[in-house]
Order: structure tokens, then C-alpha cells, then sequence
């Protein structure tokens, strides 16, 4: 059962890598025609870089690595057992009586705490890095989610951005390109998540709560990103856009009320 436990333990956590590791065609499709072929590398400022691609690829091929090497024991346990019944079955042996195996049992319980432990080892370290100190963010950015869309608003300033969310109508979270970027994620109803998915960043938003990140995209472009939580009928539906645009644009776009004149085409 330990075995089982951690094998079901590690297929959630290496889907959970999966699930944030993953890039969409509609994602792709989203990028400005202008900008074809940049990608956005979220990355913590202050002289440090972190690139969640390369640290949740690095995660993921361990992890996997590891639920391999467990898959490959378990098998082999069965077989072992199957090949010991079975000879003692041709030499006419009864199956044995024995309840309890304690020095095996001992073996097997110290590989499931060791596996146990290196997946929370890479789980606090890969939180860590994504969540390293940074310099001052120049930029701040409220998200609020609801059933069924989302509501951007900037603090210091009059601008919020809404909408329905239903095609053509999605909001558009404005952000300077090369700065850094903080967000504040929280809901007004259910929980929904937050996700941009050629940039690798998804947040959780809970209701009564807060949680915040810090990021930059290096490049002006437009990402779709859309609600990884399922909350409701028209989950499907939450979609929005991640604009990056230079810090001059951004500014002008600020002081005009979040005019979308101002961001130019």
C-alpha cells in the first residue's frame, strides 16, 4: 500500500507539472502578428533571471524520472512474487504462512519516505525559485476573477479593465515590457486560477484571499491566457489577454485612463 500510495502521490504532482508546463495552440495563435516568434520569459529581476520553462522542465524530468523508477520496482516485485509462488506450487509446497516480512517492509518503507522526500525537496525549491525576492516592482496589477470573467485594475491610477469575456469582448491586462510586473490574484466567488500558458505562470485565485507574484516579460507582445480552475458553467469562456508594451506606451496608456488609443496599433 505504501508503494501504491506513492506512485497515485507522484502521478498527481508530475500531472500538476503538466498541467502548468503546457503551451496551446490557441496560446501561440495569440501572439501580434508583429511579434511572431517572441516569447515571453517571466523572470525575476534584480540581476537573478528565473525562467519557469526551465525550472518546471527541470521538475518534471525528475519527477518523472522518478515515478519510472518506481514503476520499474513495483514490476518487478510482482514478478519476483509471481515466479516464487509459482515454484513453490511445482514442488508441491503449500503457500507460505508467514504474516509479516519485517526487514522487507523496513526496505520499502525507507524507498517510499526517500521517494516521498525528493518530490517535497523539488516542490519547495522549485516554489522558492520561482518566488525569489525581487527589486521594487515598477508596476502593479490588481486581478480579480468572477463567474465568469476577469477585472483588472492599477493601483494609483483610475484604470480598470473588464469585460464579458465572450468572443471579441475580453479583457486586456496592460503591462510594460522589461519591468517588473507584480499581481495580485483573488476572487469574488469561486476558486479560479489565473493562467498565461506560453508564459508557464498560473496562479490560484481564492475568495476572502490574496496571493501575489512578481514577474517581467522581456519582450512587447499579446498572449492569451484564460482560467486553468474549473468554476462553472462558463468556465470554458474566461478568457483574456496579456498585452506587453514598452514602458513609454505604458505610462501614456496609464495617464489616458487606459485608453486603448493610446497603445497604438
Amino acid at each position: 500500500m505504501p508503494v501504491a500510495t506513492a506512485l497515485v502521490s507522484l502521478r498527481g504532482s508530475v500531472g500538476s507539472l503538466q498541467k502548468a508546463g503546457s503551451t496551446t495552440d490557441r496560446g501561440q495563435r495569440a501572439q501580434r502578428p508583429g511579434s511572431a516568434g517572441c516569447r515571453a520569459h517571466p523572470r525575476v529581476p534584480g540581476g537573478v533571471g528565473v525562467d519557469p520553462r526551465r525550472i518546471f522542465g527541470s521538475a518534471f524530468g525528475v519527477e518523472v524520472a522518478i515515478a519510472a523508477a518506481v514503476f520499474v520496482l513495483v514490476c518487478a516485485a510482482v514478478v519476483v512474487a509471481l515466479l516464487f509462488s509459482r515454484r513453490r506450487r511445482r514442488r508441491g509446497l503449500p503457500p507460505s504462512s508467514r504474516e509479516e516480512r519485517p526487514r522487507v517492509e523496513l526496505v520499502y518503507g525507507l524507498l517510499v519516505a526517500a521517494v516521498a522526500g525528493v518530490v517535497v525537496f523539488l516542490s519547495f525549491r522549485t516554489t522558492g525559485e520561482m518566488q525569489a525576492r525581487a527589486d521594487p516592482p515598477a508596476a502593479r496589477v490588481n486581478v480579480t476573477a468572477f463567474q465568469w470573467c476577469w477585472a483588472f485594475r492599477y493601483p494609483g491610477s483610475d484604470v480598470r479593465v473588464t469585460g464579458t469575456c465572450s468572443p471579441g469582448e475580453e479583457p486586456v491586462m496592460v503591462v510594460p515590457a522589461g519591468r517588473a510586473i507584480t499581481v495580485h490574484v483573488t476572487s469574488t466567488d469561486v476558486e479560479h486560477s489565473w493562467w498565461v500558458p506560453d508564459l508557464r505562470y498560473k496562479m490560484d485565485a481564492f475568495p476572502d484571499h490574496t496571493n501575489a507574484f512578481t514577474f517581467t516579460v522581456d519582450r512587447p507582445g499579446e498572449w492569451e491566457g484564460l482560467c486553468a480552475e474549473f468554476c462553472g458553467d462558463y468556465h470554458y469562456s474566461m478568457h483574456f489577454r496579456l498585452r506587453a508594451v514598452s514602458p513609454e506606451r505604458y505610462r501614456a496608456w496609464l495617464a489616458s485612463g487606459g485608453s486603448a488609443g493610446a497603445l497604438g496599433s
